[in-house]
């Protein structure tokens, strides 16, 4: 990052950015160098209300949490060994996921980055952001369907944040739902669920 006395310049895509907006802010939500999926996912944190008086905080939450999930993946071998297991487990049971979902886009690593770069960049906004966004963009969909999913999740989260309830059909009565369900059906529903202990 070049720096004058009041001037950064974003390493994305070089604009001049103030100290008064912060290089974290303008990464984050202005820079014109991040792709459509990011720029949609940022959007949802100044869009909600909820977090419109620093919509950064809650952002680089999420963005820390991944940080520590990927430094996890690499730097202890229980986690990840657990992780993959309960990822092909959980892969298993959705026959619509892409094959190996969980080691082809839960357990990826963004390009460059090791363990050593994780800890020891892991105050560093600029390089965690880039972490994340390579991870957003990953998890963004095949590139035949990113914009048709992007235009739905913009649209979902448009009405979400509205705070317009959704009127849904009524649900036409059904003798069938007053039948006691077979135990055995419950017990399995529970334990996929995590409900038995």
């Amino acid at each position: 990052v070049n720096s004058d006395e009041d001037v950064l310049t974003c390493p994305k895509c070089s604009t001049k950015v103030s100290n008064k907006v912060g290089l974290s802010t303008h990464l984050a939500f202005q820079c014109t160098a991040r792709s459509k999926a990011v720029k949609q996912r940022t959007d949802q944190y100044l869009a909600a209300h909820q977090y419109s008086h620093d919509p950064l905080l809650p952002l680089t939450q999420e963005i820390q949490s991944l940080i520590l999930h990927l430094r996890e993946l690499l730097g202890n071998s229980n986690y990840r060994q657990s992780f993959e297991e309960e990822g092909e487990r959980a892969d298993s049971k959705y026959d619509q996921l892409a094959p190996n979902f969980t080691k082809q886009h839960l357990t990826w690593m963004p390009m460059g980055y090791t363990l050593q770069v994780l800890e020891s960049e892991g105050d560093n906004f600029a390089v965690i952001f880039d972490i994340w966004s390579q991870v957003v963009d990953r998890l963004s969909g095949p590139e035949e369907l990113k914009e048709l999913t992007g235009k739905l999740e913009s649209e979902l989260t448009a009405h979400l944040n509205s705070g317009i309830s959704p009127r849904w059909p009524p649900i036409a009565f059904d003798q069938a739902m007053l039948d006691t369900p077979d135990q055995q059906i419950l017990t399995s529903l529970e334990s996929q669920l995590g409900w038995v202990k």
